[in-house]
C-alpha cells in the first residue's frame, strides 16, 4: 500500500499546480493535518518533499510559502457557475481554461447554489486577475451591489449587465432571435410559437420581446408557452410537457421557438411521440449557439457565432489594462450572427393548421 504521505504530497502538489493557494498563501502543517485528517508528522513529511522538490520554501521565520517566480505573478482566474447548470457551461469553461493557461494562469471553477450562498460573495470579494459569472436568473439588489464595487474584475457571461456598469462577454446578442423568427416567416409559417422553461431571466424576457414583435409585425400568430423554473427544473421534462399540450391542442402551430438549447431533447421526443418528425411535419428553431447543435437528431437550427475564445480573449485583454475603471458600458460580443440551419426547421406543410 501507498504510503499516506506521498498521497498527501501528490494532492498538494496537483493544487499548487493550479494555482490553489496564489491568493491565500499555503497553510502550516497543523493546519494542513486537521484539514487532511492526518497527523501532524505525516503532514509535515509531505511538506519537506515538497519544499526538497522546489514546489514550496520555508521562510526565516518558519512560515511555509510557494517560491518567488520570476517576472508577472500568474493570474488566478476564477469562473463562477451555477451548481446545477447545462453542459453549454462546459464550452465556456474549456475555453477559458484554454485561453489562461496559454497565460500561464490558472482558473478554478467555483459553483454556487443561490445568489445567498456565501461562496458567491467570497469569491466576487477575494483579488483574483478576473471573476467571469454565468447566473440562470436576475441578479438581486444585495448581489448586483457586489459586483459593481468590483466592477474592475467582474465579467459577466450570457446575461448583459453592461447598464449597469459590468462588463459583459455576450456569445449569442438577442438580436439573432430576429433573424431566427423572420426565417421561419419567410418560410410561410403563420402559427409560431415561444416555450420557455429556462426561468424569467432579462435575456429570456428579451428574446421573447423579439418573438413578439417579429411576429405581430408580420401579422403572424403564436401562444407563448412558459414555466417558472428554478434550480431544480429539469428543462428537458419540462419541456415535454408543455410541447405535448401545445402540440395537442386544437390549433396547433407549424413553428416552435424555443429561448434555449438546453431543453432540446424533450422537445424533440414529444414530437416524436405524437408522430410528428421535426423538420417535416413541424419545425424547430432555438436561440443559442451551440457546437452541439449538429449532434442531435436532426440536427438544430439555432444561432452561429464565431469562437467564444475570441471574446473571451478580449475580456482577459481588458482585465490586464489598466482602462478597467470605466464609465461607459463595455460588452464583447460577435459583429454579426448568423443562422446555423439544422435539420429541426422547414417550412410548413399544405394542410398544417394555420
Amino acid at each position: 500500500m501507498r504510503a499516506k504521505y506521498l498521497e498527501i504530497l501528490e494532492m498538494l502538489r496537483l493544487r499548487i499546480q493550479r494555482g490553489d493557494y496564489q491568493l491565500d498563501g499555503f497553510p502550516s502543517e497543523q493546519l494542513l493535518a486537521e484539514e487532511v485528517g492526518v497527523s501532524y508528522m505525516t503532514a509535515r513529511r509531505a511538506v519537506l518533499s515538497l519544499i526538497e522538490q522546489g514546489y514550496l520554501k520555508r521562510e526565516f521565520n518558519g512560515r511555509i510559502n510557494l517560491p518567488a517566480r520570476s517576472g508577472k505573478t500568474p493570474p488566478v482566474v476564477a469562473l463562477l457557475l451555477p451548481a446545477i447548470g447545462s453542459n453549454i457551461y462546459w464550452d465556456w469553461y474549456t475555453a477559458l481554461c484554454e485561453l489562461v493557461e496559454g497565460m500561464g494562469g490558472y482558473v478554478r471553477l467555483i459553483n454556487y447554489t443561490d445568489f445567498n450562498d456565501r461562496f458567491f460573495f467570497d469569491t466576487v470579494a477575494r483579488n483574483y486577475y478576473g471573476v467571469f459569472i454565468v447566473n440562470q436568473e436576475d441578479f438581486p439588489r444585495l448581489n448586483l451591489d457586489l459586483l459593481r464595487k468590483h466592477r474592475s474584475r467582474v465579467v459577466t457571461l450570457f446575461n448583459d449587465y453592461s447598464r449597469q456598469g459590468l462588463a459583459c462577454v455576450d456569445s449569442s446578442p438577442v438580436r439573432g432571435v430576429s433573424r431566427l423568427i423572420k426565417a421561419e416567416v419567410a418560410q410561410g409559417h403563420r402559427n409560431i410559437a415561444c416555450l420557455n422553461v429556462i426561468g424569467n431571466s432579462q435575456i429570456v424576457q428579451d428574446n421573447i420581446a423579439q418573438w413578439q414583435q417579429v411576429t405581430k409585425k408580420a401579422g403572424v400568430q403564436g401562444k407563448l408557452c412558459q414555466q417558472e423554473a428554478d434550480h431544480t427544473t429539469i428543462p428537458e421534462v419540462a419541456a415535454y410537457e408543455l410541447t405535448r399540450s401545445l402540440l395537442k391542442g386544437k390549433d396547433r402551430p407549424t413553428s416552435i421557438f424555443c429561448t434555449s438549447v438546453a431543453p432540446a431533447n424533450g422537445v424533440l421526443r414529444v414530437a416524436r411521440d405524437l408522430g410528428l418528425t421535426p423538420g417535416h411535419d413541424i419545425s424547430l428553431v432555438f436561440y443559442g449557439s451551440n457546437r452541439r447543435a449538429r449532434l442531435f437528431n436532426p440536427s438544430l437550427t439555432c444561432l452561429q457565432t464565431e469562437d467564444k475564445r475570441i471574446f473571451l480573449g478580449k475580456a482577459l485583454k481588458w482585465l490586464g489594462t489598466k482602462e478597467r475603471d470605466f464609465d461607459g458600458p463595455i460588452v464583447f460580443k460577435p459583429t454579426r450572427v448568423r443562422i446555423l440551419k439544422g435539420e429541426s426547421s422547414c417550412a410548413p406543410l399544405v394542410d398544417s393548421p394555420r
